[in-house]
């Protein structure tokens, strides 16, 4: 009686640890799993429906395949619990293997997968993908780009500002009179003869004259940051599987209420809220059109919606054929929901990838940040963010705004023209 009962304990103690085994797959190795292959598809693809549906259904169909496989056929001889035991036993498998190739080639993937998931609004799924990945000398934000994959523009010689002139200064009428008020040296004969065999030396151009004026990043920002607006996009999700929400930035281009924004940033949507400076929401925007090619896209919401304390401000697109490296540059923009973010730094290069043109710059981006304005100094749009590389440090691009101006119909006339929601991407 003594052994019956020892052997039935220990078969509930077998049952308890199969038990928890089975648990243990689902709850740990399935999500984890499932995070390893969402960043490896990633790395080919944006999309959140295959970045999530690819590793779903190979995570279930190989182990039931496999399952399928160890049944027997006879009925009466199939063991209980067998396909949970595969699929639990494959899931954790599986979430070794990510484990392990975390360290290695999955780290990257799986923090850009952390960025996209915090984007989406799927803070626990990025702090996993995040501690999965392991710690990273510096994150920036994700894109599909690669350092080893662009390629230089080629040398080309350094360019001036268009407005630049070659008029000699001119001093207001304070520095008139500090002038006069300063006495005149006493005549030195050498140091004369020393001048006159110098060639004579050009005074510096006077950044703020009329007409050309240049600012600082603190003026520019308290002159354009009301011209800067916060996306929220929902993702248009019929099935209601992913419900989360990406942020984004665009910026004023016409008093018309026309925006200016990345085509990732507005990939997919089904709803779009456009936040002014004030808080104020708009949910009603329409698209005029996109090109996923150049990564632009123009929206544009009824401008009698904005108040009349705030006034809608209009930027001024400049000419980024003229931008020369080293230039200072300035980017506002909504860094991980961090709204009207202002950062600086110049611009680092040129750069040529997949054919499409790049303003490489130093200027600090995050996610969020993408479609916001990067002016120059004049106070003009020279660029759009619109990625920074994965393992670098402050190695952000921009879409030259001569890609942006060839998007704008001069006799405001798209095509394509639609609100959100009224037909599928």
């Amino acid at each position: 009686m003594a052994r019956e009962t020892s052997e039935t304990g220990g078969r509930r103690v077998f049952r308890a640890v199969h038990g928890l085994t089975a648990w243990a797959g689902m709850l740990v190795g399935l999500p984890l799993a499932t995070l390893g292959g969402m960043a490896a598809v990633g790395t080919f693809v944006d999309n959140g429906w295959l970045r999530l549906l690819v590793p779903t259904v190979v995570l279930v169909a190989v182990p039931a395949l496999l399952a399928d496989r160890l049944l027997p056929t006879d009925a009466d001889k199939r063991r209980p619990g067998l396909v949970r035991d595969v699929l639990s036993g494959s899931w954790m498998a599986a979430a070794l293997a990510t484990s392990v190739l975390a360290g290695g080639v999955l780290g990257s993937p799986l923090r850009v997968e952390a960025e996209r998931l915090e984007q989406a609004e799927r803070p626990r799924a990025s702090q996993l993908s995040r501690w999965l990945a392991g710690p990273a000398p510096r994150e920036t934000l994700a894109a599909a780009d690669r350092p080893e994959a662009l390629e230089p523009a080629g040398p080309s010689a350094p360019k001036v500002h268009e407005n630049a002139t070659e008029e000699a200064p001119t001093l207001d009428e304070t520095e008139l009179e500090a002038a006069a008020a300063t006495p005149e040296p006493a005549p030195n004969p050498e140091a004369d003869a020393e001048a006159d065999a110098e060639p004579e030396a050009k005074a510096p151009e006077d950044p703020k004259r009329e007409g050309d004026p240049s600012y600082t990043p603190a003026d520019l920002f308290q002159r354009y940051a009301p011209a800067v607006v916060a996306l929220t996009v929902t993702p248009e999700d019929p099935l209601g599987m992913f419900g989360g929400k990406s942020s984004g930035t665009g910026f004023f281009i016409d008093d018309r209420g026309t925006l200016a924004t990345n085509h990732h940033v507005i990939e997919g949507a089904g709803r779009i809220e456009v936040e002014l400076i004030d808080g104020t929401t708009i949910d009603s925007v329409e698209l005029l059109t996109s090109d996923p090619e150049v990564d632009l896209a123009l929206l544009r919401i009824d401008p009698e919606r904005v108040p009349e304390s705030v006034a809608l401000t209009v930027t001024t697109l400049g000419d980024s054929e003229a931008v020369a490296v080293g230039e200072p540059v300035s980017v506002i923009g909504n860094p991980l929901g961090l709204d009207h973010t202002l950062t600086t730094g110049v611009v680092s290069a040129r750069r040529i990838y997949e054919g499409e043109r790049y303003i490489q710059m130093s200027a600090p981006i995050s996610p969020g940040n993408s479609g916001g304005p990067v002016f120059d100094t004049h106070g003009q749009v020279i660029g759009v963010s619109v990625a920074g590389l994965i393992g670098g440090q402050n190695l952000n691009l921009a879409v030259p705004v001569s890609q942006l101006s060839e998007l704008i119909a001069a006799d405001d006339r798209y095509p394509e023209r639609r609100t959100f929601g009224a037909k599928s991407w």
